[in-house]
Parts: structure tokens; sequence; C-alpha cells
């Protein structure tokens, strides 16, 4: 049985508590997508609701309530994260949210499998919502097209020198919002750039884009909205990807600008560390550009060497983006 999150954590726990006899050969899988949400309940939800032996109280206790999540690891037979750098990050208590002692004492049986991305889907070949398709071997005009009604969508001028720095995020703190609110204003005062951002969320990030988008029309569209085709089209007309998030157990859209020749800068944290290897300032042996440290100063300087790149030299940057765009993201990659 393979379960997902604190909603299916109780699986495993009923599975050793009360039915051991009757599938006494079945074995549990729990998978952690975000450790932050782990399901708790005051402790009287063990005794009014659960039902479960009482020796079983101990492994669902913690800070004298229920953790549901604390209760699926103790129980799992096998314990999953979706990329391997979060599996280990989750040793640690910054990154763990109060569970880092429970995992590490079941290390022995945690380990990270790195999602995949739906390619069928996300794929700048046959996507219908595109204004032009295009390939590994024809993506430099197939972007261009792309770009060009995308900027004209979003009422930014169509300008196809300029860098248009996307991000397609749900609109909350640790998506990294605070680092690019930051940095935001000094960048599109120091760099010739556009910046687009799609999404919903927090409303104090709302606002600041939106705010920002009316302050400089000719450099910031904010589209604060839930729109997959539009999405689809950030992808392929975008030139530079960014996701600062604070963590990131694995990520999918930094896989997605990928495999539309669109190239990312990253926080090196989690699943981003393990799919964005890092490239060089001449665009060299890596995917895209990441920074270590959670601060806008570093945020700042890899955005300038991706800049520094796409205006200095079109041939390793047309090189960079073939590289991701061959790169397979699928899941038969983890599979």
């Amino acid at each position: 049985i393979q379960c997902n999150d604190w909603q299916c954590g109780l699986i495993p726990v009923y599975l050793k508590a009360v039915y051991h006899d009757r599938l006494d050969k079945t074995r549990c899988m729990y998978t952690i997508h975000n450790i932050e949400y782990q399901g708790w309940a005051s402790s009287s939800f063990f005794d009014d609701v659960l039902a479960l032996p009482w020796e079983y109280r101990p492994t669902l206790d913690m800070n004298n309530s229920v953790n549901v999540m604390k209760g699926a690891i103790e129980t799992a037979d096998l314990v999953t994260t979706v990329s391997e750098t979060y599996a280990r990050e989750l040793m640690y208590p910054y990154y763990a949210h109060g569970l880092d002692g429970i995992l590490a004492g079941n290390a022995w049986k945690l380990t990270g499998i790195t999602n995949g991305i739906d390619v069928n889907t996300f794929n700048p070949e046959t996507s219908k919502a595109l204004p032009a398709h295009f390939s590994s071997e024809t993506f430099v005009e197939g972007k261009a097209k792309c770009k060009a009604a995308l900027q004209k969508e979003v009422g930014l001028p169509e300008e196809p020198d300029v860098p248009l720095m996307v991000m397609v995020t749900r609109l909350a703190g640790h998506k990294g919002l605070d680092l690019l609110c930051y940095i935001a204003r000094r960048l599109m005062w120091e760099e010739n750039a556009q910046l687009l951002i799609l999404g919903t969320g927090e409303p104090q990030y709302e606002n600041f884009f939106r705010d920002l988008a009316r302050q400089l029309p000719e450099q910031v569209s904010a589209q604060i909205t839930f729109n997959l085709g539009l999405a689809d089209r950030v992808y392929a007309g975008g030139d530079i990807y960014l996701m600062p998030s604070k963590s990131e157990p694995c990520g999918l859209s930094q896989m997605n600008a990928m495999r539309y020749g669109t190239v990312p800068v990253v926080h090196a944290t989690g699943g981003l560390k393990d799919t964005v290897p890092p490239c060089d300032e001449n665009g060299k042996g890596g995917l895209g550009f990441t920074f270590q440290s959670y601060n806008a100063d570093d945020f700042f300087a890899s955005i300038q060497r991706a800049l520094n790149l796409y205006n200095g030299d079109k041939e390793a940057w047309h090189a960079l983006q073939k590289r991701e765009m061959e790169t397979d993201f699928s899941w038969d990659v983890p599979a």
C-alpha cells in the first residue's frame, strides 16, 4: 500500500495495530510531499475517534497532541519523499518542522525519489495553448514567436531582445517572494529586463506586484490569476524562470520551464538542487543558475549571471537551452 501525506497517514498505523493478523504480508510505503502539513489533532482525538489499542498512543503522541504524520513515519515499512536532497534536509530542524528527531530515528527506511513531470501535458511540440510549436531543434524561432505573443497578451512592450523573466507560482513567503520583493525595483532600475508574475496567494504579495506593475508598466506585468493555458504560454515565452524558494521538497515548475527552454534561476535547496545542476558564467556544465545562501544579494547575483549570458553570448545561451530541452524529466527516470 502506498500512502501520501498526513491525509493517508493513519493507514500504516491501522495496518500495524488492527489488521496485522489478516494482512501480515502487506507492506506499506508512506510518501511525504511536504512535511509542513502533518495532521495535528487534540489528544482526545485518540480516545474519541481512533479506537486504536492504547499502546499506540505514544506512536501518535507529540507534544501532548496527536500527530498523524509522526504515526505514519513510525509504523510504515518504507518512508519516501520527493527528492534525494529533501530526504537529507529532513534530518535538520530548519526543514523538518519538529519531526527531525523522529526521522533521524527512522533514517534507515527513509529515501528520496525525485518527481518527474507529465511530458505529454507540458510539451512545446503539441500544446494547444501555444501560438507556435517548437522542439529542441527549432526552439530559437519558436520561442521568439511565443515570447512576442506573450508580451502582447500581458501588456508588455514587444521587445525581442529584452530578457523576459517569469514566475508561475503560488504567491507565498516560502516560495522566496520576500527575496524578489526586496530586489525587484533595483533589478528593474539596473537591468534592461522585463518581469512577468503569474499566480495568486497571500494579499501582501498580490498587492506588491500589482503596485509594481502600475509603477513600471513597461517592465512589469502582474497576472494575479490562475490560468493553466497562460501558464503554458509563460513557460514557452519566457527567457529566464525565477524560483528562489526558501525550501522546495521537489518542485515541478523548474522542470516545466526547462522543458520549454526557459533557463531557471533557483535557490539550491531540495529538488531544485537535484534537478538544476549549476552552470558556470559561460553556461557550461549545468542546466541553470543557482545560489546557495538564502539571501537577496545572492539571488540578485545569480540573476545577473543569467542576464550577462543572455545579453553577452547568444550561442552559449542557446546551447544551454538546447541542453535543458533534451534532458529527460519524465517519470521514466525515477521509474
